[in-house]
């Protein structure tokens, strides 16, 4: 939109006048991918107003519910069929012969331990240009996989530095929930914390997309991803 040297020769308050005026000349579509990777996402908001006529898209692990602007599109993880799909594809295009030779039933098996999350998904793939397929899924079922480990430094050890001390509490207590999930008052007693405190965690970790919410009979429930779960345990036995 900007040439970058005339953005580098004029102030952020003539940059952002600028762009207002280029994106009023016009229709845009602006992808901004990870935004919470961003230095400054609070800086960006007043930035994201000003795209009218056009439309900017954001991919994000977290929510901002206090931005009344962004209209929020939760993407649910790949179902079995479209992981395994992705599992092929990408194995296809990385001629991981195991991979793509592979029944539908060994492939199940990895995404019943993995889950339907791109990334992991990928990462199995890229774990089979150099290792025994059946030795990865047999290490997915005993839960001796890396593939985890990598997941974990990629986005959740992240997202466990970002935490105050209250919530990384209620984030762990998380571990002791059931995989249908659990309420709030279930979590509070297993924290002890205040319900307060164990509210505004929870509401954290959901804004964040590292707990997931949903209603049963009318009550909020409250889940994590098998994933998430395996992190939880690995922090507790302080790996």
């Amino acid at each position: 939109l900007l040439d970058f040297d005339f953005i580098g020769g004029i102030s952020s308050q003539d940059a952002e006048i600028a762009l207002r005026e280029k994106l009023q000349e016009r229709r845009h579509l602006i992808v901004i991918d990870n935004l919470e990777t961003l230095y400054d996402v609070q800086g960006l908001m007043p930035i994201l107003r000003i795209s009218h006529p056009g439309r900017i898209l954001i991919t994000s692990r977290e929510r901002y519910d206090a931005v009344n602007f962004i209209h929020h599109y939760s993407v649910a993880e790949l179902d079995e069929a479209a992981s395994i799909r992705l599992l092929r594809r990408t194995a296809s295009q990385d001629e991981v012969e195991q991979v793509i030779q592979a029944d539908d039933a060994t492939l199940r098996i990895a995404y019943q331990k993995i889950g339907g999350n791109p990334l992991a998904l990928r990462l199995f793939v890229g774990q089979a240009l150099h290792s025994d397929l059946q030795k990865l899924v047999h290490d997915l079922e005993r839960g001796e996989s890396n593939i985890t480990q990598t997941l974990y430094r990629f986005i959740f050890e992240r997202a466990w530095q970002s935490l105050g001390e209250e919530t990384q509490q209620v984030f762990m207590s998380m571990v002791f929930t059931s995989a249908a999930g659990d309420r709030a008052s279930d979590v509070m007693a297993t924290t002890g914390l205040p319900r307060e405190m164990v509210m505004v965690g929870l509401d954290n970790l959901v804004r964040q997309n590292l707990v997931d919410v949903k209603r049963r009979s009318g009550v909020a429930v409250y889940t994590i991803h098998s994933l998430t779960r395996a992190f939880l345990e690995a922090k507790a036995l302080g790996r």
